[in-house]
């Protein structure tokens, strides 16, 4: 899947989410892979273990990311965390969210400013 070229694009209103749906746009492929998700308001994905780790980003609304080892945070537009391997991971939120989600390989190694499990605003 591409981006508009020569276009600026905003994720957020480019993938609205579509009452009752949870919507994914593959955006990359391959072990560093690129998904746009929507998610309605009072949808979910439920907890899954991943032998990986995500980089979620929100571009729009709120989700909660939930799993073991009381995962259990509330992000907002701007604030992003990067999930743990082996470990349920869910989202689900009460209002609707869009989000990106990065794979990263457990091979990888990780900026120590990136704290797995949590969660932090981003820049500007």
């Amino acid at each position: 899947m591409k981006e508009k070229v020569g276009q600026v694009f905003s994720i957020a209103k480019d993938n609205p989410p579509v009452a009752g749906c949870t919507l994914s746009k593959a955006v990359t492929q391959g072990e560093h892979q690129v998904t746009y998700f929507s998610l309605a308001a009072g949808t979910d994905i439920s907890a899954e273990i991943f032998p990986y780790y995500k980089l979620v980003l929100v571009a729009d609304g709120q989700v909660n990311v939930y799993g073991e080892d009381d995962l259990d945070c509330l992000l907002s537009t701007g604030e992003g965390i990067m999930t743990s391997i082996n470990s349920p991971v869910g989202f689900k939120t009460a209002s609707g969210v869009v989000y990106t989600e990065i794979l990263v390989p457990a091979t990888d190694k990780i900026n120590a400013v990136l704290k797995v499990g949590g969660f932090s605003s981003l820049p500007g």
